[in-house]
């Protein structure tokens, strides 16, 4: 009598202990290690898929109802945490002096430079961050967007790849501001812009390593050094840019700790950046905009521009 009972108990709490390893990861310090640094980026696209593949069970084979049920429901307790945190909008921030960025990830300079000269000139913003865009980009934007009287620094050097650089354009707007490398260990050269109306805050443009094999403890340490802005204690910051990593990867959230991400904020925490050739339901959001100290964000939107493999984030933030 008890052996089948225990045998199904068994299973029951095998599969729900392997729903929460590949869920959760956090719970058992794998969370930095691979795969499960992948897993939990994908995220809520497996805790969706689990929830499909139980009910499928259960309708197929109803016996199995009890371990498909174990699944199920660390399926849909941790997918109702991400819906909650992300997919709401937190309250609205008070008015206040409006800055507006708009970043995007130009795939090694491969960006539509029309389509994204016209975003520009429509949207305005006060500050342009151009991930994986160097001398070579440079030169064939900023000739298109003269008379909207940018000024412009890069990263990248004559001849060098676009991949490696960041380029940022600064509307007039801003005054005169200062934009400077970052020699603080990443893979790649990240810049920061400050003076100006800016004040005291400071924008870090970032372009982080990729958690794949043989970059882990490159992603680790560029992971770290976004403490520097968004850790205890830390100043009026804007960090944004592509960051290589989702919301979902414990190790993002702990140095962003004292951080807010803007798409989160304003709801719209669960709309993939990357890659854009799949729907916005599906995929990553890896490309980020964080505002530390007294800087809120008022709204943010994912835009889709050609050639790029990333979609393109406009936002408007309240700065002190």
């Amino acid at each position: 009598m008890s052996s089948p009972f225990m045998r199904r108990a068994g299973v029951v709490f095998l599969l729900g202990a392997l729903a929460t390893v590949l869920l959760v990861p956090e719970l058992f310090n794998l969370a930095q290690t691979l795969p499960f640094v992948i897993f939990a980026a994908f995220r809520p696209a497996v805790a969706v898929g689990l929830l499909i593949l139980t009910g499928l069970t259960v309708v197929a084979r109803r016996r199995c109802w009890p371990p498909a049920l174990a699944v199920g429901l660390v399926a849909a307790l941790v997918l109702g945490y991400v819906i909650v945190s992300r997919a709401i909008a937190g309250t609205a921030p008070e008015p206040g002096r409006t800055l507006t960025l708009l970043s995007f990830n130009v795939y090694d300079g491969h960006a539509d430079v029309t389509a994204l000269a016209r975003t520009i000139g429509t949207q305005r913003p006060d500050l342009v961050v151009l991930i994986e865009a160097g001398e070579h980009y440079r030169q064939l934007l900023v000739p298109v967007v003269a008379d909207l009287g940018y000024r412009s620094w890069t990263t990248g050097i004559p001849g060098g790849e676009d991949v490696e650089g960041i380029l940022i354009l600064a509307a007039p707007s801003l005054g005169n501001i200062s934009a400077e490398p970052l020699y603080v260990g990443t893979k790649f050269h990240w810049i920061q812009v400050f003076g100006g109306t800016l004040g005291v805050t400071h924008v870090v443009a970032v372009h982080a390593a990729a958690p794949l094999p043989g970059q882990m403890r490159r992603w680790q340490a560029d992971m770290r050094t976004l403490q520097r802005w968004c850790g205890p204690g830390s100043g009026p910051s804007i960090l944004i840019g592509d960051f290589n990593a989702t919301l979902d990867q414990s190790l993002l959230r702990s140095a962003t700790s004292s951080c807010v991400d803007a798409a989160a904020e304003r709801g719209r925490g669960l709309v993939a950046t990357w890659p854009s050739r799949l729907p916005r339901w599906f995929g990553l959001q890896i490309d980020h905009v964080f505002t530390g100290g007294a800087i809120a964000p008022a709204s943010l939107q994912i835009l889709d521009l050609p050639g790029s493999d990333h979609r393109a984030l406009l936002a408007q933030v309240i700065v002190p």
